[in-house]
């Protein structure tokens, strides 16, 4: 079935995960469905729409270190600078929850207010303006999130990826361990690619 968004009619797996509806369980067999438009040419809002709906997903594969993990408050995905979503991640995480904990997207302006956040994204544009950014992260216990091989390969945890016109994220191993954080292995064999101590 497809679905009518704006003046684009989207395969219902696409429409599934801007809603922010899908789980990893369905992830195989869902997001390999999620391109964006041929031609080189992205569709922003619908690529920040899958973004946001991956995010929402990371919260429910990846365990934090105790010192980050033991509080009952929400749970914090913040945007680091520049962002791209507008409102779309706050209506993707809106009324969802991740460990038990109610999920909330916080902006902020620099690395040093990034204590309290769990997840941190660093949109594309933030990334090339100032990547030392990232080695400010590093020891916080967050899972970093950027929009590059690059990002993942230069200390970040997780990077989105354009493969084939599908949205997709790499890992580093190495990031991962540094920032104390379990991620799952369902989650895992969904990567594109893994670096670091175990990858290429």
């Amino acid at each position: 079935m497809d679905v009518l968004v704006g003046r684009r009619i989207l395969p219902r797996a696409v429409a599934l995960a801007v809603a922010g509806l899908v789980t990893l369980a369905l992830a195989g067999s869902v997001w390999s469905q999620i391109s964006l438009p041929p031609g080189g040419r992205s569709d922003e809002s619908l690529e920040y729409r899958v973004k946001a709906a991956y995010l929402l997903n990371f919260t429910r594969y990846v365990e934090w270190p105790e010192r980050v993990a033991a509080t009952d408050s929400a749970l914090n995905i913040c945007v680091l600078g520049a962002d791209p979503f507008g409102r779309v991640l706050d209506l993707t995480v809106a009324g969802r929850t991740a460990h038990g904990r109610p999920l909330q997207v916080r902006r902020i302006r620099a690395a040093a207010e990034s204590p309290g956040c769990e997840v941190v994204f660093v949109s594309r544009q933030t990334w090339q303006r100032t990547p030392p950014s990232l080695k400010a992260l590093e020891q916080t216990g967050s899972l970093t999130v950027g929009e590059s091989e690059e990002f993942a390969r230069g200390g970040g945890v997780i990077g989105f990826v354009i493969l084939d016109e599908t949205v997709r994220f790499v890992v580093n191993d190495e990031a991962r361990d540094r920032a104390g954080l379990r991620i799952s292995s369902r989650m895992l064999s969904l990567a594109a690619a893994i670096y670091g101590r175990d990858g290429p």
